[in-house]
């Protein structure tokens, strides 16, 4: 998966794991909160006792802030993203100033992910039965990395591959503010209803993918849609950037996991948590030495073919322009509603924000211009608000559904007059 939603059973566990994302060969973790966030400035460093406080449910302060039944209690949700394969291998072959320049996209797609969830999926839950809904502020702390975990390659080498991927800590503590009957403004403080990011799951990957796309082709490299919710390669001159046997070799980690898969008969519903239970077993110690992990990397790479002639001749490899092609955004929009509402009657706003994401990948244009699009489908005729769920976002469906809507019910009205 391209973007994954993951949560800890409790906060021991990612105390244990602050090793692991606050050490390293890895840059430092940084918070991508919400200004006024529990005293958080978004951009700074993450300081690892209020990043272990935040997911123990304390506040700044050490003062506990949320109480859960011990052995329940969800220290965080982890919103995985991770680059496409030959975005990897072009990141890990390149020299250390143009590595500096796609790990800066990568950031910046992050970035968009993590606003993404504090404007649409920041709640937290209050009332016995979880009846009442609130808007609130929580922390993200963001955490990117370039490898996986080391496993066993088809050579028999055992390493770790590249793998440039970001994890967005969230801690499951959030902040919002409340009215009382004496019309005072309290603030109050809940678990995160984690229904609304899970729920966000395929908008957060479609619009990671839309910015890293952009970023990408701002450096200079071709893009090429491949699949659902936006997922993209590199592209070369003549065809793919990385060829199918190269991203093979290089996905170690992903095949010892499918091999492992395979060992058991699946039912499709049971698949998901059987994978998650596969990944963790199969893991070992992600921590590497000092070595220089990118020399090692290019050694591996260029006895696949990859020598050190492959990255100049591949950057400006099409004549992708590098402005926003709006003709070709255009016509990828207009369609969407009438795409989106075949099998569906009402679109929820999670399904259009991914959908509009999708649609901008290798166009030139960012997530900035997902809610644009949004607005100009809505205000003219191609979509209309039916109303609002839960958490306030609108749902939509076409007009033409809508007046088939009516018809059936005035339809069916004067069948149940008739004697």
């Amino acid at each position: 998966m391209v973007a994954t939603v993951g949560k800890g059973g409790d906060p021991g566990y990612y105390l244990r794991c602050s090793t692991y994302y606050l050490g390293g060969q890895e840059p430092k973790g940084i918070w991508l909160s919400q200004p006024d966030t529990f005293g958080i400035a978004p951009g700074t460093e993450v300081e690892p006792t209020l990043f272990e406080w935040l997911h123990a449910g304390l506040g700044p302060d050490g003062r506990v802030l949320v109480r859960q039944p011990p052995g329940r209690r969800v220290g965080n949700f982890d919103v995985t993203l991770s680059a496409p394969n030959s975005v990897s291998i072009v990141y890990a072959l390149a020299d250390a100033d143009h590595r500096a320049r796609i790990e800066a996209v990568q950031r910046q797609a992050a970035e968009a992910v993590a606003a993404l969830l504090n404007r649409e999926a920041c709640f937290i839950r209050r009332g016995r039965g979880v009846r009442i809904v609130l808007s609130a502020k929580r922390s993200i702390a963001a955490f990117q990395h370039a490898e996986a975990r080391p496993a066993r390659h088809m050579d028999g080498r055992s390493f770790a591959d590249m793998a440039l991927h970001t994890h967005l800590c969230i801690a499951n503590l959030g902040e919002a503010q409340l009215t009382d009957a004496q019309d005072q403004t309290l603030t109050v403080h809940g678990a995160i209803d984690g229904r609304a990011i899970y729920a966000l799951k395929m908008a957060c990957c479609a619009v990671y993918h839309a910015s890293l796309a952009a970023g990408l082709q701002r450096l200079g490299y071709a893009i090429t849609p491949t699949g659902r919710n936006g997922t993209f390669e590199i592209a070369g001159r003549d065809g793919p950037a990385i060829h199918e046997p190269i991203k093979a070799y290089f996905s170690a980690r992903r095949r010892q996991v499918e091999e492992r898969l395979a060992e058991y008969p699946l039912a499709s519903a049971a698949a998901p948590a059987l994978a998650a239970a596969v990944n963790r077993a199969t893991r070992s110690n992600k921590l590497t030495s000092d070595s220089d992990r990118f020399r090692y990397w290019r050694e591996r790479a260029a006895e696949q073919g990859l020598g050190p002639d492959f990255l100049p001749g591949l950057r400006f490899a099409s004549t992708q322009s590098l402005n926003v092609q709006e003709h070709v955004v255009r016509s990828r929009i207009d369609v969407l509603p009438d795409v989106l509402t075949q099998n569906q009657f009402v679109l929820e706003r999670r399904h259009l924000v991914a959908a509009v994401a999708a649609a901008l990948v290798g166009t030139g244009a960012g997530p900035e211009r997902v809610e644009t699009e949004i607005s100009r489908l809505s205000t003219g005729d191609r979509l209309s608000v039916l109303g609002h769920d839960r958490y306030g976002h609108a749902l939509f469906s076409t007009p033409e559904l809508v007046a088939i809507e009516h018809a059936l019910v005035g339809h069916g009205r004067y069948l149940a007059a008739r004697p």
